[in-house]
């Protein structure tokens, strides 16, 4: 992956194709700009700038993707996820017959000595062993049903047995967990939904039994049960100890609760908690939050922590909206495997997080390149000159599988109860942003505008013409949205020469940039002749 990176970024200085959408690689590299904010406040500088060097990918990973966005293909996603999930399968058969080899039976060792001895073989902390190879299991997953070959099925099939060992011998609980409801949520949207529940139960049946007969498993869901039931802390219970670690990070953020502590101090801090509690395994292990949540809060300060949890709403967001069920599913994963660890203290975390969501995300929007959205107000809206022009229109162009209706509608198809301009000014562009900005048409006067990547067709300007027909808001809203559509539109479409002169007298347009489509006749009022 580190190799195509680098291929990414001589592409960009080749091609000559740049993407000016900026707001989500703004916002995912959002934390490492206030890490590298907080050094200006951080009591110890050197280690703060030790920490930020470990977490630098956070920034270049999602830049390099952002500014190749373009190379992201499904031909390079495919690519990119097939590499990838065969040299997963292959890190946990290695790391496997290694354990057997040593002498380590993965069904009946300790945990403790199970996972030490992974982390020997596959040279990764089980925490970040088993987030890597989930994010290929939800691959496989999300990809097996699209799949008719049925050698092709039986591969990937072959591929997820494998890489659900791995994850089971790992035993990371956090992960295991968001990889099963990840995956319950792909067999959902994949499948008829009693198919689906059939299979989640069968599925369940099965983990359960695995779980029962793998002793590592079973031992630490004792563990935890253990820990969640008494009020004690075990040293030798690592879920136990997670009580020690919470109160401390707690603690902590309450002393900096707007700032945080800073990138070179908050394990210092948390440390002095240790000391004071009399915690010595803590003290001396120095255990961080062990929740990347609390972990950004303690960090760099409360904003932080807002825009972590914003980045993996919009990238489960994005994959509903979108119906693409590995993204959202990956979504899911980092939402769920961040409380419990500190993933992006580790480079094995912040490589993931950096990578696999910005590249996941650019993947998808660029299917929608291709698409044309059609602003659907319209059909919320009593039919009138305007509206059946609109409705004409679509009739051809959307018979063109290019061009796309998108209308306040609810997940059953029916019509929602958000419309009108909060619909078309709010909801619209925000959902049009989160599927990478793709061209929208408007047919009836209006457009959204904080919107850019728009052609509007403005029928008249009669409200400036004759004022007197039209009553003061409607006058004062159509004048203030016209401003901005006029500036915002990539071109103005009109009716005739004169509503284009007049569209160029009241608003100052460039006539270039308005192209003019006379209104057509409706079959129904055509005489065909008899032959």
């Amino acid at each position: 992956i580190s190799l195509f990176l680098l291929l990414q970024t001589i592409h960009f200085f080749i091609n000559k194709k740049r993407i000016k959408e900026t707001w989500f690689v703004t916002l995912i590299t959002s934390p490492f700009l206030f890490y590298t904010l907080s050094l200006t406040y951080t009591d110890n500088l050197t280690e703060g700038l030790k920490n930020l060097e470990r977490i630098t990918f956070l920034f270049l990973g999602p830049l390099v993707l952002y500014l190749n966005r373009s190379f992201i293909n499904l031909n390079t996603f495919k690519l990119a996820l097939n590499v990838f999930s065969v040299s997963s399968i292959l890190l946990v058969l290695y790391s496997i017959v290694s354990l057997i080899y040593s002498g380590i039976n993965p069904l009946s060792s300790d945990y403790f000595t199970l996972r030490t001895a992974l982390e020997q073989f596959s040279r990764m902390h089980p925490t970040y062993f088993s987030m890597t190879i989930s994010i290929a299991f939800l691959y496989l997953l999300s990809t097996l049903f699209l799949e008719e070959k049925v050698t092709s099925k039986a591969v990937k099939i072959s591929g997820l047995f494998i890489i659900s060992t791995g994850l089971l011998v790992a035993s990371s609980k956090m992960i295991l967990a968001g990889t099963v409801l990840s995956s319950i949520y792909i067999v959902f949207k994949n499948l008829p939904k009693g198919n689906a529940a059939l299979l989640t139960l069968l599925g369940s049946v099965i983990l359960a039994v695995v779980i029962y007969s793998s002793d590592p498993l079973r031992i630490r869901i004792t563990e935890f049960y253990r820990a969640i039931s008494n009020e004690s802390i075990e040293q030798n219970n690592p879920d136990s100890m997670r009580k020690v670690i919470f109160e401390g990070t707690v603690y902590t953020i309450k002393q900096q609760p707007f700032l945080g502590a800073g990138i070179g101090s908050q394990q210092e801090l948390i440390d002095n908690y240790y000391l004071k509690q009399k915690q010595t395994l803590a003290f001396n292990k120095h255990f961080n939050a062990h929740n990347q949540y609390l972990q950004t809060w303690i960090t760099a300060g409360i904003m932080s922590f807002i825009l972590l949890i914003l980045i993996l709403i919009t990238l489960i967001t994005i994959g509903i909206i979108l119906n693409n069920s590995l993204l959202a599913s990956v979504g899911i994963l980092f939402a769920l495997s961040m409380f419990s660890e500190s993933i992006l203290t580790r480079q094995d975390g912040v490589f993931l997080f950096a990578f696999f969501p910005s590249f996941l995300v650019y993947a998808v929007w660029n299917k929608q390149i291709a698409t044309t959205f059609i602003n659907g107000r319209f059909i919320t809206q009593p039919l009138t000159g305007v509206q059946r022009y609109a409705q004409e229109i679509c009739k051809y162009l959307q018979t063109n599988t290019n061009f796309r209706l998108i209308a306040p509608k609810n997940r059953n198809n029916q019509l929602s109860f958000i419309k009108g301009n909060f619909w078309e000014q709010v909801i619209l562009p925000i959902r049009l942003k989160l599927i990478g900005s793709p061209l929208l048409l408007n047919l009836c006067n209006t457009a959204p505008i904080i919107y850019k990547n728009h052609i509007t067709v403005i029928h008249d300007v009669a409200f400036l013409k004759n004022p007197n027909w039209f009553n003061s808001g409607f006058r004062t809203w159509y004048k203030f949205m016209l401003k901005f559509t006029v500036r915002n539109a990539k071109k103005l479409i009109t009716v005739s020469n004169f509503s284009k002169k007049e569209l160029v007298y009241f608003t100052g347009c460039r006539p270039d940039k308005i192209e003019i489509t006379f209104n057509g006749v409706s079959d129904d009022f055509l005489t065909q002749k008899k032959t």
